[in-house]
C-alpha cells in the first residue's frame, strides 16, 4: 500500500436513494440492485453529480456462523427522486471527515486500520462517534474491475476536547 493522504472534509447534508443488502456478499448484491436502479436513470453518468457511498450495516461479526452481514449503497438524488421498490429515500447528515484514498477493493480494509489505529492517534481529531458511520465513497462507478475501483474513505472526525 502506497502512503496514505488524509484530507479534512466537511461533507454537507445529502439525500439519497438506498439499498441495503444482508447477506455473505452484500457489498456485490447491494452494487447490483442500486446499480440496476440508477443506471438506466443516469446517475452512472455523472458521478461528480451523484456521489456513490457506501458502509457496513450491520458491520461484519466474526462469531456469526452464517457469515452474513449489512452493506448498504447510497446514491445521492435530487428532491425530486422518490422511493421505488426495494430502493428507499433517506437524508445523510454529513460532518467533518478524515478522507482517506485508496484503489482496489483488496485496500478498502488497511486503509481503514491506518485510519483507526494510526491516523488518529497523532492528529488534532478524534473519532466523532455521534456521526456514525464511516462512508465509502466510490469514485470509479463506471470501472467494471474492483481491483482497479478508487475509493475514498470518510472517517468521521471532530476536534479533540
Amino acid at each position: 500500500m502506497n502512503e496514505i493522504i488524509i484530507r479534512i472534509v466537511k461533507l454537507a447534508p445529502m439525500r439519497v436513494a438506498y439499498y441495503r443488502a444482508i447477506s455473505k456478499t452484500p457489498e456485490e448484491d447491494a452494487i447490483k440492485t442500486i446499480r440496476d436502479w440508477g443506471e438506466p436513470k443516469g446517475f452512472y453518468s455523472n458521478p461528480a453529480k451523484h456521489y456513490h457511498f457506501g458502509y457496513n450495516n450491520p458491520p461484519p461479526n466474526p462469531d456469526d456462523p452464517q457469515g452474513e452481514y449489512g452493506y448498504e449503497c447510497l446514491i445521492s438524488v435530487d428532491t425530486n427522486v422518490e422511493p421505488e421498490g426495494v430502493i428507499k429515500i433517506k437524508e445523510i447528515p454529513g460532518g467533518l471527515y478524515a478522507v482517506a484514498r485508496c484503489q482496489g477493493v483488496e485496500n478498502i480494509f488497511p486503509t481503514w486500520m491506518y485510519l483507526f489505529n494510526e491516523w488518529i492517534g497523532t492528529s488534532q481529531f478524534e473519532r466523532d462517534e455521534d456521526n456514525e458511520p464511516g462512508l465509502e465513497e466510490l469514485i470509479t462507478p463506471l470501472e467494471p474491475m474492483p481491483n482497479k475501483w478508487i475509493f475514498d474513505l470518510y472517517f468521521p472526525i471532530r476536534e479533540k476536547k
